[in-house]
């Protein structure tokens, strides 16, 4: 509902502020074309949110991922690995000891979490947020795109509406950039705490 309520406002403002069709809408239809369409940019975020968990985080830091073993920050933005990869091959050799590079522990050590209520409440908690972040990533990349193909169209057609919704396209933009930073971080918190659970 959150995700809904952010796209909602960030839609409604960006198109009263932007596109000159819609300031001649009157409020009513507008505010429900605003929700219809904030509606269905936040269901596209979480539904297809684990397209970013295949195609970013589990490269990175799954069990054979490409940051998992290193003890800098990428980017001086991400989490180191070795802690991540310590803390999982430690759960794997209680959970799972026949897979020596930890795989399927994750859903184990979840398992195993879960029939604790109060300790998984404090192991979810990073991922909800992390899910929460991961939900505008979708939105933000298509409003930046939408925003992109406005700005050439009113270049074909020599509109001076542009220098608005050029702002609004490099915004979302970086914040379609900057999102994958706390995503990222959150869910390897979350990781953390569920596999240091799982090794005690």
């Amino acid at each position: 509902m959150v995700a809904i309520v952010s796209i909602f406002v960030a839609v409604a403002h960006v198109a009263r502020s932007s596109i000159p069709a819609f300031p001649a809408i009157p409020l009513l239809q507008f505010t429900l074309i605003a929700v219809v369409v904030g509606t269905v940019l936040a269901l596209i975020g979480y539904y297809l949110g684990n397209f970013w968990d295949a195609k970013v985080f589990d490269p990175l830091y799954g069990p054979s991922g490409r940051w998992i073993g290193r003890t800098t920050r990428p980017l001086g933005l991400f989490p180191a690995g070795d802690d991540l990869q310590r803390v999982r091959l430690s759960a794997a050799a209680k959970l799972n000891p026949n897979e020596p590079q930890g795989k399927g522990v994750y859903r184990a050590a979840g398992e195993l979490a879960r029939t604790n209520k109060k300790k998984w409440e404090q192991i979810e908690q990073p991922l909800i947020l992390s899910k929460f972040l991961r939900t505008l990533i979708w939105p933000a990349g298509i409003a930046s795109l939408s925003l992109l193909g406005l700005n050439v169209w009113y270049a074909s057609v020599g509109s001076t509406n542009s220098t608005s919704s050029i702002a609004w396209c490099v915004g979302f933009g970086i914040l379609w950039l900057l999102l994958f930073v706390p995503y990222i971080n959150l869910r390897v918190e979350h990781m953390q705490r569920l596999y240091e659970h799982a090794s005690r």
